[in-house]
């Protein structure tokens, strides 16, 4: 078992630790950290600890970790990391060739804010791509 030392024990600090191995490739430290977080009881760091897990994952190309995780975390509603996991696994669905179940997601993530307010980053970044996909002539 892992022992940390107290400033690490919260789960926004497991989710920046986390970080910190990543980028030092400690890639199974930073896969726990980020559990942590996802097992906490925190409002916004379990969701926010599977969005970060997701995108390690993927990088990893465990794709169907990444795609649940990320479904974790748009299953929790949160405002921020609901729509955000939502279009980061449009993104990876597309590269997958699953276009239908993209835009799925990308409509998803617009219903968490109005992508003409610039306060709505990811409703807008998903509008963007959604329209961008759409105009895509088929092939």
């Amino acid at each position: 078992m892992l022992l940390w030392p107290i400033r690490w024990r919260t789960p926004r600090a497991a989710i920046d630790l986390g970080d910190r191995l990543s980028s030092r490739g400690d890639l199974d430290g930073a896969l726990r950290a980020f559990q942590r977080a996802m097992d906490s009881n925190d409002y916004h760091c379990r969701p926010g600890g599977a969005w970060w897990m997701a995108n390690l994952l993927k990088r990893q190309g465990d794709r169907d970790a990444a795609q649940a995780c990320y479904q974790r975390a748009i299953d929790s509603r949160h405002e921020a990391w609901a729509p955000r996991a939502a279009t980061d696994l449009a993104d990876m669905l597309i590269e997958q060739g699953h276009t239908a179940m993209a835009c799925s997601y990308y409509q998803l993530a617009i219903t968490y804010g109005d992508p003409a307010n610039p306060d709505s980053i990811w409703a807008r970044r998903a509008q963007e791509r959604l329209d961008a996909l759409l105009a895509r002539p088929d092939d």
